[in-house]
């Protein structure tokens, strides 16, 4: 009976950790909305719902779809977007992760902006 007990009370207390990591029911909507809308290349309307989840993020990491949100913003040609994105993530978030900023961006005419070239500078610094 008290092997019973123990057990039920770790999985209750697994099952309340898992609930409490999990991410607001509106991240994770507009998360799904945004990547619908990547998949069929809408990128303005991508990036907006990127952007609306991360309002309602309650301090998940978001460095992933900021990267989305950055790339989203530069595919739909507002570059000026992309890069206050990427601006936050790198500053305000510390990101540093240099490979996979570069690759997201490989073919993209951001990468040859000034700007561009100091926030990856900055995104190697974060990494030292």
């Amino acid at each position: 009976m008290g092997k019973f007990i123990s057990i039920t009370a770790l999985i209750i207390l697994y099952h309340t950790i898992a609930i409490a990591q999990m991410p607001p029911a509106s991240f994770s909507e507009n998360v799904k909305k945004a990547d619908s809308f990547l998949t069929v290349k809408q990128y303005k309307n991508a990036a907006e719902f990127y952007n609306k989840a991360f309002r309602n993020k309650e301090g998940y990491s978001i460095d992933y779809y900021s990267l989305l949100s950055a790339f989203c913003w530069d595919k739909a040609g507002y570059p000026d977007s992309a890069l206050r994105q990427l601006y936050r993530l790198i500053y305000a978030h510390n990101f540093a992760d240099s490979a996979s900023f570069l690759s997201f961006f490989k073919s993209s005419g951001i990468v040859r902006q000034p700007t561009f070239i100091k926030l990856v500078d900055r995104c190697v610094k974060n990494k030292k």
